[in-house]
């Protein structure tokens, strides 16, 4: 069993690697390489000093015990935290930097509070994005609600327990390796290699630079089945600084099972700013809306400068687009064909790391309603090889049925990332549309299906 700190490093990484396939048209994109391949890289300090020894990309794996002290000394503090309140400042290297969102690099100032609460992966939280030295989002949970401010439109957004919803707004508060390695006390990585590649200064604090290269056993999925994917190797490059052992840098690039999904994109976040374990008061955490802020909802347009997320053109409440596909065995299937009967369309395809994670919480869902009016189908989408979709299908023992060339329905619904899922009713209206999936099991799925049943 997955436990929540490790749900939530996961619903970050996946947050990360959605983002950019949202942004990526598949012709442009080159294949990746499946297979277990990590890619080091190695940070240089943007304000201070920096001395960096830099390996052959030849050199065999090993373990300089001098390192693993280092790291070992970074995790014990890590995971005696309490509380944490820092800067954090994200940076994206690699092919595919350049597809995530601008919003994801904006510096933030945040606040946690690093006790477990039931179905959280912390107490309390509070993230500010910076913008020209001001904050333009506030971000808090008190444990119970959450709260999303943004503060160029004067509006606010109440989102209750969304971990996804959060993630997508947290942009580089999110600290990930204070999240990761409490995740390793349910699921402990194993040092595969460690290496000293320097030293530099960040924030006045000096620092030792470590390369460690681990694999985490995850275990089987919360959705049972042995399909999902279950190791996640990690190369990290951290700048640990000598008077409090807390990283200042860390440089990260990651892959699940094999599937090098981010082998492309390498994260960075720097840190200043730091204390550990302060005082935390009440006030921090407030999730009452600011005097004079109105719903979000109610906002009709952006403000200047800011960013509207991708919106599906597929709205809950419309009725759904009609189609004509091709399935696997060659028949066609359109959605006049299937009224009367509960529809789950899963856009995907066979180069998407999070639309593979998706698949077998898919064929459950297909299982356990195929005695009731319900169809299940993937729509292959954007696909890259003739015949890649059966061929990966048939090699996991997937039986649900699957739609062959949907990219102008994909276009036509207005979906710009995959996995998609959509869930129409016996009437062709959609009571479902939603991008990704969180890590729930399924569970928004099969409550629109039993909704739409019911009626």
């Amino acid at each position: 069993m997955i436990n929540h700190f490790l749900q939530f490093t996961l619903a970050v990484c996946l947050t990360l690697s959605t983002s950019v396939e949202a942004q990526e048209s598949a012709p442009a994109k080159s294949a990746k390489v499946v297979a277990a391949k990590i890619t080091a890289v190695v940070p240089v300090g943007e304000s201070g000093n920096s001395k960096i020894a830099s390996p052959s990309p030849s050199q065999p794996l090993t373990i300089d015990q001098s390192a693993v002290t280092i790291y070992e000394k970074s995790v014990a503090v890590v995971r005696a935290l309490k509380a944490v309140q820092l800067t954090s400042k994200m940076t994206a290297t690699g092919r595919d930097s350049g597809l995530l969102p601008p919003e994801f690099m904006e510096p933030t100032s945040s606040i946690w509070d690093l006790e477990v609460s039931e179905g959280s992966p912390c107490k309390r939280m509070r993230i500010e994005s910076i913008k020209n030295e001001k904050p333009v989002r506030v971000i808090t949970f008190d444990g119970t609600n959450s709260l999303l401010v943004n503060v160029p439109s004067r509006t606010y957004a109440e989102e209750g327990i969304n971990w996804p919803s959060l993630l997508k707004s947290a942009g580089s508060g999110v600290p990930q390796w204070i999240f990761e390695m409490h995740a390793e006390e349910a699921a402990p990585s194993k040092v595969v290699a460690a290496t000293m590649i320097g030293e530099e200064t960040i924030d006045g604090q000096l620092c030792d630079m470590v390369r460690i290269l681990r694999s985490i056993d995850l275990g089987t999925s919360d959705d049972g089945g042995d399909e999902m994917p279950s190791t996640m190797t990690t190369t990290a490059s951290l700048s640990v600084a000598r008077s409090d052992n807390f990283p200042r840098r860390m440089t990260q690039t990651m892959a699940i099972n094999g599937e090098d999904q981010m082998a492309n994109l390498a994260m960075s976040y720097q840190y200043s700013n730091v204390k550990l374990d302060p005082t935390l008061e009440a006030s921090m955490f407030s999730t009452t809306p600011p005097a004079g802020y109105v719903k979000g909802e109610e906002r009709k347009e952006a403000p200047e400068g800011e960013r509207e997320p991708p919106q599906l053109k597929a709205k809950v409440g419309e009725k759904a687009l009609d189609f004509t596909l091709t399935g696997l065995d060659g028949a066609q299937v359109s959605l006049e064909s299937l009224k009367g009967k509960v529809v789950l369309l899963d856009f995907w395809a066979t180069w998407c790391g999070p639309c593979k994670q998706v698949m077998p919480t898919i064929q459950k869902i297909a299982d356990e309603y195929k005695e009731k009016d319900v169809a299940v189908y993937g729509v292959n989408t954007w696909e890259r090889g003739e015949g890649a979709a059966k061929k990966y299908m048939d090699s996991k023992g997937f039986t649900y049925p699957c739609l062959l060339v949907g990219d102008d329905l994909a276009k036509s619904y207005g979906v710009t990332g995959i996995p998609t899922l959509l869930v129409i009713d016996k009437d062709g209206v959609i009571v479902l549309a939603e991008v990704g999936m969180a890590p729930d099991g399924g569970k928004a799925l099969r409550a629109a299906i039993d909704s739409a049943l019911s009626k």
